[in-house]
């Protein structure tokens, strides 16, 4: 979920992980808590891409300046990197750093920012093109491809707020 989206997950999570929901009574509706946790959870989510056999960018999570400073080493990422925080509205807190100071200031937002303490030190792939497909699912596992989109946004720079135009209008079949 992005910023839209993280409006109603945060506090819909926090109060279902926080037991207030079932003490009311009350469903969260839509997506499972499992589900949202599992995507929303940086660490949870590499682990379950890498689990499929996705690969993405080098990327690990860290807790503290300091074990984010030690993932961009064992990683050997070069700048540009990208800092992506956890359980935030619309990737708040987060962005990309171009030196030393960029990062360690990106990182600390980032950990202020989110709920968890965590952020996703991530390997950039600026400059790539970023397509999105909406996918509507039932509870047998149906699903109907309602449409592909194209974040005009740089890749890397997504929000919940990205300027996206549907369908896509430079995917090729190359």
């Amino acid at each position: 979920p992005g910023g839209g989206g993280q409006r109603a997950v945060a506090p819909g999570t926090g109060r279902a992980e926080g037991g207030c929901l079932a003490e009311t009574g009350c469903a969260l509706l839509g997506n499972k808590l499992e589900a949202i946790q599992k995507a929303e959870d940086r660490d949870r989510c590499k682990k379950t891409m890498e689990s499929i056999g996705e690969v993405g960018p080098r990327a690990d999570v860290a807790h503290t300046l300091a074990e984010a400073k030690a993932v961009k080493v064992k990683l050997n990422l070069e700048y540009p990197v990208l800092i992506r925080p956890a359980y935030t509205l619309g990737g708040t807190g987060g962005g990309v750093a171009w030196n030393d100071e960029e990062f360690e200031q990106i990182c600390g937002r980032g950990l202020v920012y989110s709920r968890t303490k965590q952020v996703l030190i991530e390997e950039s792939v600026l400059g790539w093109k970023e397509f999105e497909y909406e996918v509507m699912r039932d509870g047998v596992d149906n699903c109907l491809i309602i449409c592909n989109m194209e974040n005009l946004d740089a890749m890397g720079v997504h929000t919940g707020e990205s300027i996206v135009v549907a369908p896509a209008q430079t995917l090729s079949v190359a």
